[in-house]
């Protein structure tokens, strides 16, 4: 099937909605449910800690270190299953990889708020691709400028999504929670990241 490409806040946005079927997409969840090595952890805010409403991996190559909100994710290596999806992803994207951050939506409950993966280990115009397995959850990407203009994507079990560009310096995205009735969902997202 054709992907579907999107021009927005001068970067673009790639859409494979059906990369692979819905019964290869389910097999992939549950040996990634199974197989990376997940793990909660907690952030500060206004001086309290909580728990991240999310489970997270952080697979690379030897010394890709990553931090985000004072995380500092522990390195795992690539496992077989990963790294032929890496593969993929650099096919699809044209562009290297070195490191990937999965999360583990387990409920509607569970979320990421509005962010931009801009972190200076990740270089200028950082290329991010995302493979979605499980739930449909909507994704979120809105211009820094005017927040009114927005783009959602309701990411199919075993779906692919390429942001490219200046993307991660003019906008932002998200999933949301939901009060709607929900399983699990796992999102794969590659990166180079630069070592520090």
């Amino acid at each position: 099937m054709t992907p579907q490409t999107h021009l927005f806040c001068n970067g673009e946005i790639i859409y494979h909605p059906h990369f692979f079927t819905d019964s290869e997409a389910s097999q992939l969840f549950s040996e990634l449910e199974k197989d990376l090595p997940w793990q909660c952890d907690k952030i500060r805010i206004m001086g309290k800690e909580h728990f991240i409403p999310r489970l997270h991996a952080w697979l690379a190559d030897p010394n890709i270190h990553y931090n985000y909100s004072g995380i500092d994710l522990k390195i795992n290596p690539w496992t077989q299953q990963v790294l032929k999806l890496k593969t993929l992803a650099e096919d699809k994207s044209h562009w290297t990889f070195n490191s990937m951050l999965a999360n583990y939506y387990r409920d509607g409950k569970d979320s990421n708020g509005w962010h931009a993966d801009n972190e200076k280990e990740l270089g200028r115009n950082p290329l991010i691709a995302m493979f979605s397995f499980g739930q449909i959850r909507r994704f979120s990407i809105r211009s820094n400028e005017n927040h009114k203009n927005k783009l959602d994507f309701d990411l199919n079990n075993g779906s692919l999504i390429i942001m490219k560009g200046p993307l991660q310096h003019t906008s932002q995205h998200c999933l949301r929670k939901t009060k709607k009735k929900c399983d699990a969902r796992i999102s794969l997202t590659f990166r180079l990241t630069h070592p520090q």
